[in-house]
Order: structure tokens, then C-alpha cells, then sequence
């Protein structure tokens, strides 16, 4: 049937309600009439409807320390967000035609600023009462709600009297920091004194002089916008103070598959233009009151509409203040969301797409990051720049967007169902899964339960370790502390916006069984993969120069030491025997099969140096005993040095190589001008997947399925394999398409395919011999409550969903698209030549898996666990690599990771926060509410 019943949702924080409330609804709804969002042809809503969305309460719950002035600008943000969504809502594919162009209104945010425009924002701290102008009206209602909580004042004291939440402690109520100096303003308890005491926080040591605003009586401002604007290479690795980890370092090269973060720019402007009121507006746009005329970064847009008046009027009232990276970031959230909403018109209405597609554009669609850049906005505490692409915040903010996201899918359900539009993660793991509508909405509960559970494990276990290894000033502490107490604050503001409003309607719809089919569980035994093995419709070709580049390739592995011992710390850790039998030379030849004879030398090189560095990661950290803190350091120590091999100027002097990798990338780099004119995109990105699996395997922690699926891109060399692809065959598309979400789709759907098929294939190896933690078996083991066999069976038939849909995206979305863009000829060749090597790509990658030996056990016997008996070169290899890696002193948070005993609840026992299936205990935090489950 249509309508479900509402899973428990997990909240462990209290909503609060923002008292300026009263005066943000009348200023947004006055704005929206202005501008012709309401009351005129334009609009999708009548009176009604919009009083029954109650944007101002929505705001007042989500930003309850907002001053007055600064709620009703977010108010009147969410009126044009939403108005755009409702208006591609009621659009069909056949009527698909929307009264603005989503490409006009990029034009009207412009990112450059002139230096007089981006003056230091002075409002009050968060958490004191704001105050309006002194010329102002009163405040026709400035009391909570009669039904609402009182605004608590973030002082309920928790253990040991820390906040309950963690949150910016104010001045009576600071965290002790180290040696009973008070903590800094804003920071959270799992930051306060994180660094050493040489570092930037140092009990004693001042703050970085120009690093915030002041605050109330000379305090450290968390509240104070930061003025970040240095920019970070966005493929950087290069260690940063105390040795960055590369997990940090790498920046965003999925950006556009798990994240909105865009293209870093820099700031150049000479002159500002004065708008009306004195108002500096952004460099080079003029907002003309009525006028209609806005020039954005030498580009003169006629404003037409609601829509683009709108938007012009909020960004140049919303960017003073604000630094390059935030507004870079703000711009490319708001307009990945509209230009999602607007791509979905090009799915058949009741089309259902598969779990990993939909999850990436529900990110995107509905606009959760950048609700989380207002959300910076709203306290005046923006993350640095330089920070904002590092995991721990990468991790929260994804986990914020599937928490607000998610939970929107069940609450407008039952709209959606009678709309007839399956976009909505009810239908789409029910069609998946085989499930009824109930049981599919009971399983986002325990998704919910999960990212939450993430959101507070980063917080705790990432971020001081963030804060030590960057050297973040006190400033920047603080402002990192404030942003995630505000967005826990949205979280809970949000779920009780969703039960005081009816912006789903409430009409309960027809009861309709959408029961599809019985889940039968699998009866083969635990463990054996009994199903049908995933099919493959494209044809294995051999490059003709297979022969020789075998040859060479072998030569070559021979000569840099990766087949026997040469006095190079790591080398020979494969055989002869084995590089044979698993076919490492060959692979190149029918990965492909179009590259000229030098290029595939080259590439087979590559390819063969990055299965080197994940066999030798299995023999330092994975196999044989546990992984302690120094052994993390050393990762990163291995990791963080390799960039400085690579340098853009290929005639510059490189250090001298310690180890096996770094003698190999100093052979690659020099020859590799012809396939990477600038940088290898994605090598750093796979470093980070592979901290990333440590650190889970540090922790004896199995990922959260969505955190997984994020992740586990990475450790697969998901960018790096398109890279070598493209330069294997001279691949060079098209600007337009290389932009464009279609081929993102592509890629996203070839490389999930593989990666799918190897975690099905290398199961047992991974888990039982390598004690791999982050493979997909055991994340859906314990959500979905199967055995080892079902698991399987389940990622099989998803791997099998996202090869259809590499396939359908390309013979029929990607001819549609170069239709529209008009592509001329040769550009319509390239994609054809890309096309194809993505083809054989994934019919090289399978039959490697079914002829090769790699995850064989037949070559890889079981031994036990501690012993070295049968890899006994590997063995060696690892134990003169790790000797050259020591750390004589280890952060001290990486061992508290596993050392530090959970807290205990106020009755003595650890709660559960939705238990459900992921069978995770959660500490408890003292608050108001407790760790409370909403009915």
C-alpha cells in the first residue's frame, strides 16, 4: 500500500525555536510578493498553500540562533529554493519546458569580490540575544510558541560539566582545557586541546593575531566570518604541518559524484560596484531595483522573472562578508541542486532508479549542502577553505544531507505515491530489495540511524585529529565547533518542522498493494556464493602489441624490484611465480586495446605500480597482527611523501627515494608528459581510500553502508582508472561533456559496476585472509540482516543493475545529449572512442577476475593468521618497508581511538539510538531530551 507508518527516527538533540520568527514570516511573504513569487503568473502557489509550508518556522527551528535581520534572509532564501522545486515538481517530461534557464542563473552569482566587499560580518555571537537596528519595529512576537521548547541556553551541564551537546560553550559554562585553561570559544569537547603543546592551540600560546574578528569583550569570535581565502590545489597531498594525511590532503576529485564542492578560483578585482543604498554589490553586477539589469563577471544578464530577480537580490544581500571559498561553494551547491531537479525530467516518470544513483542525486536535489553553507552563514562561523575538502567535514556534511534528505523521503512518501513518481528511497529499495513499502521504510530508519551514528563518530573520533594534524588556530576550532553544533541543530529543528507543518498534504491516499514479490532468503550455506555470476555483454579485444608490452612490462617490474629483493625497502613483494599467474603484465593489452605501443607500456606501468602499492599496503598494516596508532602514522607518513615525486615541472630535482613506491613514481613521472601533461588525477584519492580502510580496521569498525559506498570508490581507484583509460587511447571530449551530469553517470555506473563485482569476487580472500573491515559484504550483513551467501547474492544483482545502467545511459542518454549540445562530428567520434573504451574496460576487468589467480585460493592458501609461512618474500618485503616508516611518537588521539572506553549513560549502561538491525550502541549525551526516539 501507499501509506507507511513512520519508522522510529533517531534525535538525539533538542529543537529549539528561533524567537524572531513572527517578524521573518511577514518580512519573507512581503519579499515574495515583490519579487512575483506570489500573486502573480509566475506563482505555484496560492495563499494557502504557501502559509501551510510556514517557510519562517521552518527557518526558526532550523537556524535558532539567527539575530532577526539575519532569519529573514535565510527565510526569503528557502521561498526561492523551494519555489524553484515545486515548479520542476509539476513539470512532466513532456512539458518540460521551466520559466527560467538554470544556466542564466550561474551568471547571477558571481564568486569575485572587490577587497572593500568582503568586510569582517560583526553580528552577536550566536549565543546571546540579537539584536535588530536601533531604528526597527518591535518585535511583534518575540517569545517561543506557546507549543514550542524553550530556547535552552546550551548550558545543560553533561559529565564532568561539559555541555550536553557539545556545543560552543559560552563564558560561564567553558570546557576546562588542558591544565584547567578554559577551552576556546566554540570549540566542541572533542576538540578542546587536541593539538600539541607546540602547536597553534597551546594552552599557553595566543591565537593566530589575524585569524577572527573579535568577539564580545575581546573573546575569541567563533561567530566572526573568516576571511579564508587561500586556495588548495584540489589533488594536493603535499603534507601539511606535523605530516597533513593524504586521507586530508586529497581533496574533492569526486566532487561531483558524493559532494558540491567545485573548481578552486582565486580572487582578482580592482574596483566595486556601489547598488542601490550604498550597498557594495559583487564585482562588476549592478542590481537594478525594478531594472532588471545585473552584469555578473563580464557577463550582462537581462534579469526576467521572478526566479532571477529573486536571486539576484538574495546573493548580493547574502555574500558581504564572506570569503571566496564559501561563496564558490554556495554557488556551486544552489546550482547543482536546481540543475538536478531539472535533470530529472529526463528520467520516464516512473522510472526507478537503482540505490547508488539515487542516493547521489537525492544529495544534490532538495539542496542539503547548501542548506549546510547557510548554515555557516547563520552563526558566522565558516569553515577555512583550506579544511573544507578534508574527510571529517566531507563525512559530516554527507551525513547531515542523507539525514535531512532521507527523512524528507518519508514524510512525503505518501505525495509522491500518488503523484506516481518513484523518486523517493522508499520505492527505490523496495524494487531493489523485494520489499513492501513498510519494510523498505523501517530499512531507512536504520540508514538514518547509521548516519547519524557516522555524523557524532567523526565529530568524536576525526576531528581532533583534524585539528592536530592541520594546526588549525584557536579561531578555527572554534568556527569548525560552532558550524557542526548549528547543523545538529538543523537536524532536529527539521524533523520537528516535518510533524508542526502539512507541506505534503495530509489526505490519506487510496490503500493499494505494492507488494512486488516475497523476499526468499538465500538457502545456500554461509560463506559460498551460490548465485549466478554477474554476465558481461561486451567482447574481450587484445591490443596487437600485447606480446612485446608484456614483455617490457615484466622487464620493468624486474628492474624497479617489484619481483625480487634489491636493497630497496619494500621490493619483491611478488614473485616471478605469482606476477605469472595473476597476469599482471597481460591486463594492459585487454584494458586497452586501442592505445598506440608506447602508451600502453606506459600505462601498464602505472597500472601495475598501483597493484604493487595495494598488495604492499595488505602485507605492512592488514595481515598478520593488530593495527596499532603508529602503524597509522607511518601510512600516512608513506603517503604523505609521494606528490613531491611528481612535481609539475618535470625537469625539477625530486628527493631521493626512500622505498619502493617512491623509486617507481621517479621513473613513471618523467616519462609520463604525453599522458598527464599536469598531474595524475586520482593518485592521491587512492592513497585516502586506503587510510580510510586502516582507520576502520584500527577501530574494528564496519562502515555504515552509505559511508562505504562513499569511500570504497576511492580505495578502488575509481578516478585513477578513468584517468588511465583516457590516456591509454588520447581521449579528449568535449568541454560540454565532460561537464555534464550524463557522463559523471557513466563513469560513476562503469566503475560501481567493477567495484561491485570485485568486493562479490575477492570476499573471501579480503575478509578471511587480509582482515578487510571495508568490503560491502559485511556493512549489508548487519543492515539488512543477512547471511555471508545472501550479501553476496545482493551485491551481485546490484552490480548487475549498474552495468545496465552504464548500458543505458550510453546508447541512449549520451546520443540524446550530443543531439542537444549540437556536437560537431569529431567530438561525436571521441565520445564514441570513450565509449568504447569504457566497454572494454569492463570486459577486461571480469575476465581477469574469472582467469586470473589474484583471488584464487587455489595461490592463496589459508594459512593461520600471524604466520608467514606461505608469502615468505612478501613477508620481507613488508617488515624492511615498515622499519624505514617508524614514528617514534604517534598522535595521542589515534590511540585513545581504541583505548577510551565508550561513556556511560546516567544509569550505567550505554542506550541504544534505533537499534534496529545495525545492532551499534551509541553513548549516551546528557541533555533535555536525552538520546530521545521520536514516535
Amino acid at each position: 500500500m501507499t501509506s507507511i507508518a513512520l519508522p522510529p527516527l533517531p534525535m538525539p538533540y533538542p529543537a529549539r525555536l528561533n524567537p524572531h520568527h513572527a517578524r521573518a514570516r511577514s518580512a519573507a511573504k512581503r519579499w515574495a510578493l515583490d519579487i512575483g513569487i506570489l500573486g502573480s503568473d509566475e506563482s505555484v502557489w496560492d495563499e494557502a498553500d504557501y502559509e501551510a509550508i510556514d517557510f519562517a518556522r521552518f527557518a526558526a527551528y532550523g537556524f535558532p540562533d539567527a539575530p532577526a535581520d539575519e532569519l529573514e534572509l535565510l527565510t526569503e532564501w528557502y521561498v526561492l529554493g523551494w519555489f524553484i522545486e515545486d515548479h520542476i515538481d509539476r513539470l512532466t517530461p513532456a512539458k518540460a519546458t521551466t520559466r527560467f534557464a538554470p544556466s542564466r542563473l550561474r551568471a547571477l552569482t558571481p564568486v569575485t569580490l572587490t577587497p572593500e566587499d568582503t568586510r569582517p560580518n560583526t553580528a552577536p555571537p550566536s549565543n546571546t540575544a540579537p539584536t535588530g537596528p536601533k531604528d526597527a519595529p518591535a518585535e511583534p512576537n518575540s517569545s517561543p510558541a506557546p507549543d514550542s521548547p524553550p530556547a535552552p541556553s546550551n548550558t545543560t551541564p553533561g559529565p564532568e560539566g561539559t555541555s550536553a551537546l557539545d556545543g560552543p560553550p559560552t563564558a560561564d559554562n567553558a570546557t576546562p582545557g588542558p591544565e584547567g585553561a578554559p577551552a576556546m570559544d566554540g570549540a566542541p569537547a572533542e576538540l578542546a586541546g587536541t593539538p600539541a603543546a607546540d602547536g597553534p592551540l597551546a594552552p599557553d600560546g595566543p591565537a593566530a593575531p589575524d585569524s577572527a574578528s573579535p568577539g564580545p569583550e575581546g573573546a575569541s569570535a567563533p561567530h566572526g566570518l573568516l576571511a579564508a581565502d587561500g586556495l588548495l590545489a584540489p589533488d594536493s597531498a603535499l603534507p601539511g604541518p606535523k605530516g597533513a594525511s593524504a586521507v586530508d590532503s586529497a581533496s574533492a576529485e569526486l566532487a561531483g559524484a558524493d559532494g558540491p564542492n567545485g573548481p578552486n578560483g582565486a580572487d582578482g578585482a580592482d574596483s566595486a560596484v556601489v547598488g542601490p543604498e550604498g550597498v557594495p554589490d559583487p564585482e562588476g553586477a549592478c542590481v537594478e531595483a525594478e531594472g532588471v539589469r545585473v552584469e555578473a563577471e563580464g557577463v550582462r544578464v537581462e534579469v526576467e522573472g521572478a526566479v532571477e530577480q529573486g536571486l539576484a537580490d538574495l546573493w548580493a544581500r547574502t555574500v558581504p562578508g564572506t570569503s571566496a571559498g564559501w561563496r564558490r561553494r554556495f554557488a556551486d551547491a544552489f546550482h547543482g541542486a536546481v540543475e538536478t531537479s531539472a535533470g530529472l525530467l529526463e528520467f520516464p516518470e516512473r522510472a526507478v532508479l537503482d540505490p547508488m544513483e539515487y542516493l547521489g542525486l537525492r544529495r544534490e536535489h532538495g539542496g542539503p549542502f547548501w542548506t549546510a553553507r547557510l548554515v555557516e552563514h547563520s552563526v558566522r562561523a565558516e569553515v577555512p577553505e583550506r579544511l573544507a575538502g578534508t574527510r571529517p567535514l566531507r563525512v559530516i556534511e554527507t551525513s547531515f544531507a542523507d539525514v535531512v534528505g532521507l527523512r524528507d523521503d518519508l514524510f512525503r512518501h505518501a505525495r509522491d505515491a500518488r503523484r506516481g513518481s518513484s523518486f523517493n528511497i522508499v520505492p527505490v529499495l523496495a524494487e531493489w530489495l523485494g520489499y513492501t513499502r513498510q519494510q523498505a521504510a523501517d530499512l531507512v530508519g536504520d540508514l538514518l540511524t547509521g548516519r547519524m551514528g557516522q555524523l557524532e563518530d567523526t565529530v568524536r573520533d576525526e576531528l581532533p585529529g583534524l585539528a592536530a594534524r592541520e594546526g588549525m588556530t584557536r579561531a578555527e576550532v572554534a568556527s569548525v565547533g560552532a558550524y557542526v553544533q548549528a547543523l545538529r541543530d538543523h537536524i532536529a529543528g527539521d524533523l520537528r518542522w516535518h510533524r508542526e507543518t502539512s507541506r505534503y498534504g495530509s489526505a490519506e491516499p487510496p490503500r493499494v498493494d505494492w507488494t512486488r514479490r516475497a523476499h526468499r532468503p538465500s538457502t545456500a550455506r554461509a560463506g559460498h556464493f551460490a548465485g549466478r555470476p554477474l554476465a558481461m555483454p561486451y567482447r574481450i579485444r587484445r591490443n596487437p602489441h600485447h606480446e612485446v608490452c608484456g614483455l617490457r612490462s615484466t622487464d620493468w617490474a624486474r628492474r624497479m624490484g617489484l619481483l625480487r629483493p634489491n636493497g630497496v625497502p619494500g621490493s619483491g613483494a611478488w614473485t616471478e611465480r605469482q606476477f605469472t599467474a595473476e597476469d599482471l603484465a597481460y591486463i594492459p593489452a585487454t584494458a586497452f586495446p586501442d592505445a598506440p605501443r608506447p602508451r600502453l607500456e606506459l600505462v601498464g606501468q602505472w597500472l601495475i605500480f598501483a597493484l604493487y602499492m595495494d598488495d604492499l599496503v595488505v602485507e605492512l598494516f592488514k595481515r598478520g597482527r593488530p593495527l596499532g596508532p603508529g602503524d597509522l602514522a607511518a601510512a600516512e607518513t608513506l603517503f604523505a611523501r609521494l606528490p613531491a615525486f611528481m612535481p609539475a615541472d618535470r625537469a625539477a630535482p625530486v628527493p631521493s627515494p626512500l622505498n619502493i613506491l617512491e623509486r617507481c613514481l621517479a621513473d613513471l613521472w618523467p616519462r609520463s608528459a604525453e599522458l598527464f601533461p599536469d598531474r595524475v588525477d586520482g593518485l592521491a584519492e587512492y592513497c585516502s581510500g586506503h587510510l580510510w580502510e586502516l582507520f576502520n580496521l584500527h577501530q574494528h569498525r564496519v562502515p555504515e553502508p552509505l559511508d562505504y559506498f562513499d569511500w570504497r570508490r576511492r580505495s578502488f581507484a575509481h578516478t585513477l582508472n578513468l584517468t588511465l583509460i583516457r590516456a591509454a587511447a588520447d581521449i579528449r571530449l568535449h568541454p560540454a561533456l565532460s561537464a555534464s551530469r550524463q557522463l559523471r553517470a557513466l563513469d560513476n555506473a562503469a566503475m560501481d559496476a567493477m567495484l561491485l563485482f570485485n568486493d562479490v569476487f575477492s570476499a573471501r580472500k579480503e575478509v578471511e585472509l587480509e582482515r578487510c573491515l571495508s568490503t560491502a559484504t559485511l556493512p549489508l550483513e548487519r543492515l539488512l540482516g543477512q547471511t555471508r551467501a545472501e550479501s553476496l547474492r545482493t551485491l551481485n544483482d546490484l552490480a548487475g543493475v549498474r552495468l545496465r545502467r552504464f548500458d543505458h545511459i550510453a546508447t541512449e542518454r549520451l546520443p540524446a545529449l550530443t543531439a542537444k549540445l549540437g556536437l560537431d562530428a569529431d567530438s561525436r567520434r571521441t565520445l564514441d572512442r570513450y565509449v568504447d573504451a569504457l566497454r572494454s574496460w569492463l570486459a577486461a576487468v571480469h575476465h581477469w577476475h574469472h582467469a586470473g589467480d589474484r583471488y584464487s585460493t587455489r595461490t592463496t592458501p589459508r594459512p593461520t593468521l600471524g604466520t608467514s609461512a606461505s608469502r615468505p618474500t612478501a613477508v620481507q618485503a613488508a617488515r624492511t618497508l615498515r622499519r624505514t616508516l617508524t614514528v617514534a611518537a604517534p598522535d595521542p588521539w589515534l590511540a585513545s581511538l581504541t583505548e577510551r572506553p565508550p561513556p556511560a549513560a546516567a544509569g550505567g549502561a550505554p542506550s541504544q539510538l534505533n537499534d534496529g538491525r545495525l545492532r551499534r550502541t551509541v553513548p549516551t549525551r546528557t541533555s533535555s531530551s536525552g538520546w530521545a526516539e521520536s514516535a
